[in-house]
C-alpha cells in the first residue's frame, strides 16, 4: 500500500471518529452508556498503544477505570487522534516497509505455536483503521438499540461528501 492511500484512509478514520463522538456527545442516553464507552475506551487506547509502537516510545496501557466520565475518554481520543494525524504525515514509502515489532504478538506465538510472521510499519498502520472501522460499527449497532440513528461513516460517503476534514482539523 502506498503512503498517499494510507493518509487518506487515515483522514477518513479520524472523520469519522468524529462523527461518531459528535453523535455520541450529543445524546444523553448515548453518553451515558457504559458498553459505548468503553467501546470508545478500547479503540482509542489500541490506537494510541500502536502509535506509541511506531514512535518506538514504552507505553503504560491506562485503565478504563480511571477514564470515570465520558468526556475523559474524548479527551484521550483527541490527544491520540492528533498524534496519528502528525505522525502520518511524516512517514514515506521506506518506512511503510520497515519491519516493526509488536510487543503483543508473543500472544498470538503462545496461542498458536507459530512463531508471527514479519509485520511493517504500513501493516500496523493499516490494522489501527480496519480494528477502528470494527469497533465503529459496533458502536452503531449499540447507537441503534438504544433507539437512535447513527452517523454515516462509511469510506464512500466520505468519498462521496468531498472527503472532508475532522472537525478537529
Amino acid at each position: 500500500m502506498k503512503n498517499s492511500e494510507l493518509i487518506k484512509l487515515i483522514d477518513h478514520l479520524l472523520w469519522a471518529d468524529n462523527k461518531i463522538w459528535d453523535c455520541v456527545l450529543s445524546n444523553k442516553s448515548l453518553s451515558e452508556d457504559e458498553n459505548i464507552k468503553n467501546t470508545l475506551f478500547h479503540s482509542h487506547m489500541t490506537q494510541d498503544a500502536f502509535y506509541h509502537i511506531w514512535i518506538n516510545r514504552d507505553f503504560d496501557i491506562p485503565r478504563n477505570e480511571s477514564f470515570e466520565e465520558i468526556t475523559a475518554v474524548k479527551k484521550y481520543a483527541d490527544q491520540t487522534l492528533k498524534e496519528i494525524k502528525e505522525y502520518s504525515a511524516n512517514i514515506n514509502e521506506v518506512d511503510l516497509n520497515k519491519e516493526i515489532n509488536v510487543p503483543w504478538s508473543k500472544y498470538f506465538e503462545e496461542s498458536t505455536g507459530k512463531i508471527p510472521e514479519e509485520t511493517t510499519l504500513g501493516d500496523t498502520i493499516l490494522q489501527v483503521i480496519m480494528h477502528t472501522t470494527y469497533h465503529r460499527g459496533q458502536i452503531n449497532k449499540r447507537i441503534r438499540e438504544l433507539d437512535h440513528e447513527p452517523p454515516l461513516v462509511d469510506y464512500i460517503v466520505w468519498l462521496w461528501a468531498g472527503q472532508p476534514k475532522a472537525q478537529s482539523d
